[in-house]
């Protein structure tokens, strides 16, 4: 999901102890395809533990090309054994499942519409991604409840030069959120506190379900932090939304220097289990 190559990949993790049987680790966008084993569970090859989420990109609208016909991309057909690695241990049991995301406009994105109509035109637009994507996959679903908003400094986001930049940065955001929750469907952000901080004047992300924020390191040892806090690269998680404990649900590290594997990330299962009153395991 990765434009800034900042960005989610999501869940499945390794757990020595059941201190860490709270936690899952995936990927999302250019992650590692899985392979199964002789369980039928598919498992996250470097970590060796179960491949618990996965998101996909459904949809792009960040570069203000796609404003009438906004794309498809490839995450619905192209990651689909991420997706069904994902499902397949959902289904037997394991993890959250495979979900989808998107990236979002800036105003620059569309400045021939208001900020908050440019955001409540991306929310019924990434629906209808979300589900245009399923159909493609034939007959694989996206059974994580969220849609992913990935929000990034190269959506075209206008910059924070003057308090009418800011207040037009998150007309697009609110317009966004709250059509998308009033049509009943759950929103997650993913952004860096930062850029959120700078370009959207620390605008209380207190609708969204989700924040993330990266941590840079090796690729072995796996990261088995079991509260989301530390990472293989000795950053803790940078979550920006403080408003209730309970919406830190995700978090990102990245292998560094790259390898081609992709990153990867925590899933808090405690979390989701509380937001869903649900009891998945990973």
């Amino acid at each position: 999901m990765k434009r800034l190559k900042l960005l989610f990949i999501l869940i499945a993790v390794v757990f020595l102890t059941s201190a860490c049987e709270s936690v899952g680790l995936g990927s999302d966008g250019s992650g590692p395809v899985v392979s199964p084993v002789s369980s039928g569970i598919n498992v996250e090859p470097y970590c060796n533990t179960n491949y618990d989420f996965y998101l996909g990109e459904v949809a792009l609208f960040g570069t203000g090309a796609d404003i009438l016909n906004p794309p498809i991309t490839s995450g619905s057909t192209d990651l689909l054994p991420n997706i069904e690695s994902a499902q397949n241990n959902f289904n037997n049991g394991h993890g959250v499942g495979a979900g989808a995301y998107v990236f979002l406009g800036g105003p620059g994105a569309n400045p021939n519409m208001s900020p908050t109509a440019w955001g409540a035109e991306q929310a019924n637009w990434a629906w209808a991604a979300h589900n245009n994507a399923e159909q493609t996959m034939q007959g694989v679903e996206f059974n994580f409840n969220f849609v992913m908003a990935d929000v990034e400094s190269t959506g075209l986001w206008l910059a924070p030069t003057s308090q009418a930049n800011i207040t037009a940065n998150q007309d697009v955001w609110l317009g966004f959120v709250n059509t998308f929750q009033g049509e009943g469907h759950n929103v997650m952000l993913y952004s860096a506190g930062n850029f959120w901080a700078s370009y959207f004047g620390n605008l209380p992300v207190t609708t969204v379900e989700d924040t993330s924020e990266q941590d840079y390191g090796p690729i072995t040892p796996c990261p088995t932090a079991d509260n989301n806090s530390s990472g293989p690269g000795g950053y803790n998680a940078g979550y920006f939304d403080t408003t209730s404990a309970i919406n830190q649900l995700v978090w990102q590290w990245s292998e560094n220097p790259p390898n081609g594997v992709g990153d990867f990330d925590f899933v808090n299962m405690s979390n989701y289990n509380a937001l869903f009153n649900i009891n998945d395991s990973p």
